[in-house]
């Protein structure tokens, strides 16, 4: 879904028009690539009321999110995907980027998704121009730039369960080829869900986003610095039912009366473009850190900590998790031309360090009071209880450095053929220790485990255009995902080395503009084979809950996708997308469960995927204008877990999404009543049952029926 960047200066042009991408690390329109890539432009993400990541997967075909805690999202997409990451070490196949910078940590990937110029959602691997873990794809977010004239805007929204968004953007020119934007949003809501027991709301979030960018255009050279914090304060909750069969328990609804979630994130990044005779140079720094904290309620006690933060029953069971992450990134870019062939190369450092604990202890004996203090660790009293507080703890480094390049070669003005090489060095380094922090007792010391990885990734393609108004291709793609550690097991013959995912993925395609340039529609056919796919496994032992890391065998994914985006008379907008995925374990088999998934589908992963939507202007004397909107996504049922169990399976979903605005001439102000999930559907978004430790199965409910009103004002 690409339309026009300019769709809100009032000033209409036939046709949809296209969004300039950079998912080649060079601009081109959406009908030059070939590469299947959704776009989406500032003012659509506006229109189709996309305020998180989440929203972004009822448009692209065949991409999910799946979360139970939104800090550690779980993105796939065409079937790559990775459940049960609960930890600050899992790398996900997705890679996440903003300003072309990779953000190693999941904890900021919503932290900054406001005032945006454009996003990018790139489709199968992309281990030649973006690097490693992107087995399955790149999401991208660009930023909207400092102009040469004094404007901004601002916006103000509430909708029930006492939600409000302040946004707003100020741009000033400083003379001297400086000019200058400040942006930010602080949102926050009073929860819309209540614990069945006590009464008290809980699902509340609040999250502000801050961003300063500063540029200077020279007459051969560009600078930008961008600068970015962020703040994120919500609740961790979910339900706690029993639908498991043979397990005899209500549904109990929401149960903890409190479930933080903290992140805390700052980064900067400095971007420079200037030529070097005939070739263009980018350079790229970047610096990000974020830090997170979170504890839950496994117990499922109605009334297991209380208004005061005690605890009132026996036996409550605790987890927490800190997360420290620390990345630096330097990449160099050169691009040319030399007659047909058109290229681009570069080099590529990147250093990561991450500090983290994941803790889980049982607690009993009368209600006492006691606190998490600054480091995520239990402040314990002296007397009158019986506590354990079994932590894994671990430090992590990882260096990196690569250099690639990427060259397209016309054969003539209508076949051209494309490929590309990434070399890649990759080092990781591991101290882990399990022991409990309350005893001081190390059930085992502390550990040091290194591994170095070197992956050589590669791109061959050729593409065809019979005209202007078709291009077909066939592209084949090797991608890999790092190598890492099994930290989340609980002795020291769990402490195992995780070798890299391997991919090689197959793609034919088409990208077709009719109807007199106001239609567009792509499709795509691929395979996918995964080798040393990695997966995660929850593991129930005497002393708490861990995970296994490991490589399962193979992995194949196979299906095609459908997006057409089109103006057939002036003024109406549509869109859909249709997606078909069939994704599957081919050999899987767990030593430590002695089971046999073979065959199991991928997680997050639904066979069908539809979306669409629908938007009309209504132009009135004096140039007002009323829009009305309707957007539709449909997922077929799917599996939340790899164990493929019927009651941890995701049921149809359908979801509708409606929006009224009405603009003042000149874009000066606009009023938007807005719904979502029209029909209140009750879904979810993440199900796990471990009934031989929890005792019931853990559902993450999708939001309900939201709606409001939101102000917005523009200079």
């Amino acid at each position: 879904m690409a339309y026009a960047q300019d769709a809100q200066d009032g000033q209409h042009e036939p046709g949809f028009g296209e969004i300039v991408v950079t998912a080649q690390r060079r601009a081109q329109a959406v009908s030059d690539i070939p590469i299947a890539v959704t776009a989406l432009g500032g003012a659509e993400l506006e229109r189709a009321g996309i305020q998180n990541t989440q929203d972004l997967t009822y448009i692209a075909p065949n991409m999910r999110m799946s979360t139970f805690y939104p800090g550690r999202a779980e993105i796939s997409i065409r079937g790559v995907a990775m459940s049960e990451s609960f930890l600050s070490t899992d790398q996900q196949p997705v890679g996440v980027y903003q300003e072309e910078v990779f953000q190693g940590s999941r904890l900021v990937h919503m932290s900054q998704l406001f005032d945006l110029e454009r996003v990018e959602i790139v489709r199968g691997p992309q281990g030649v121009l973006f690097g490693r873990n992107t087995t399955a794809g790149a999401l991208s977010f660009y930023a909207k730039k400092p102009e040469d004239e004094f404007g901004g805007y601002a916006s103000f929204g509430y909708g029930n369960y006492d939600a409000f968004v302040l946004e707003g953007a100020v741009n000033v020119p400083l003379g001297g080829g400086f000019s200058a934007r400040v942006s930010g949003n602080y949102k926050q809501d009073d929860g819309w869900a209540r614990n069945v027991f006590t009464g008290a709301r809980i699902m509340d979030s609040s999250s502000r986003g801050l961003r300063g960018i500063l540029q200077y255009e020279g007459a051969a050279t560009t600078w930008i610095l961008n600068v970015h914090e962020s703040r994120y304060n919500g609740d961790v909750n979910y339900y706690f039912s029993s639908d498991i069969p043979g397990y005899a328990f209500n549904e109990l609804g929401q149960r903890s009366p409190e479930a933080p979630e903290v992140i805390d994130a700052f980064g900067s990044s400095l971007t420079g473009t200037f030529s070097i005779g005939d070739v263009d140079v980018t350079s790229i720094t970047a610096y990000e850190e974020s830090q997170y904290f979170a504890y839950e309620d496994f117990g499922h006690g109605p009334t297991d900590i209380n208004n005061a933060g005690q605890f009132a029953q026996f036996n409550p069971f605790m987890i927490g998790y800190t997360d420290d992450f620390y990345q630096v990134s330097q990449e160099f870019r050169f691009a040319g031309s030399l007659g047909r062939l058109e290229w681009v190369a570069g080099v590529f450092g990147y250093y990561e360090k991450v500090n983290s604990t994941y803790s889980d202890g049982a607690y009993g004996r009368g209600t006492i009071g006691l606190d998490f203090n600054e480091n995520g660790v239990i402040d314990v009293p002296d007397e009158g209880w019986f506590p354990e507080d079994d932590s894994r703890i671990w430090k992590q480094t990882t260096k990196e450095a690569a250099i690639f390049a990427h060259g397209n070669y016309a054969l003539s003005d209508q076949f051209s053929i494309l490929g590309g090489l990434r070399y890649t060095y990759s080092k990781k380094e591991l101290d882990w220790q399990y022991t409990d922090m309350l005893s001081g007792f190390d059930y085992v010391p502390k550990t040091h485990l290194q591994k170095s990885w070197n992956s050589l990734t590669a791109r061959a393609g050729v593409e065809y255009r019979p005209n202007t108004d078709i291009l077909l291709y066939g592209r084949y793609d090797r991608g890999f995902k790092n190598g890492g550690f099994n930290v989340g097991g609980s002795n020291a013959a769990s402490l195992a080395i995780v070798d890299p995912e391997k991919v090689d993925a197959f793609e034919v395609g088409g990208k077709f503009t009719f109807l007199d340039g106001r239609a567009q529609l792509n499709t795509a056919v691929f395979l996918t084979k995964i080798r040393d796919y990695q997966a995660n496994l929850n593991v129930v032992t005497t002393s708490g809950l861990g995970f296994a890391f490991q490589n399962a065998a193979k992995v194949e994914s196979k299906g095609f996708e459908l997006e057409l985006n089109m103006e057939p008379v002036d003024d109406l907008k549509l869109s859909g997308s249709f997606g078909y995925t069939d994704s599957k374990f081919k050999e899987y088999y767990d030593p430590i469960s002695d089971t046999d998934y073979s065959g199991n589908y991928i997680p997050n992963t639904p066979k069908y995927s539809l979306a669409a939507s629908a938007e009309y202007t209504f132009t009135l004397p004096g140039d007002y204008r009323i829009i009305p909107r309707a957007d539709y996504s449909y997922t077929s049922r799917m599996q939340s877990r790899h164990y493929n169990r019927p009651y941890e399976s995701y049921d149809p979903r359908n979801l509708v999404n409606a929006q009224l605005a009405f603009i003042f001439p000149g874009e000066v102000l606009s009023v938007t009543g807005w719904v979502k999930n029209l029909t209140n559907l009750k879904y979810w978004t993440k199900i796990i049952g471990e009934p031989q430790f929890a005792g019931g199965l853990m559902e993450k409910r999708g939001t309900p029926r939201t709606y409001g009103l939101t102000l917005r004002s523009t200079w």
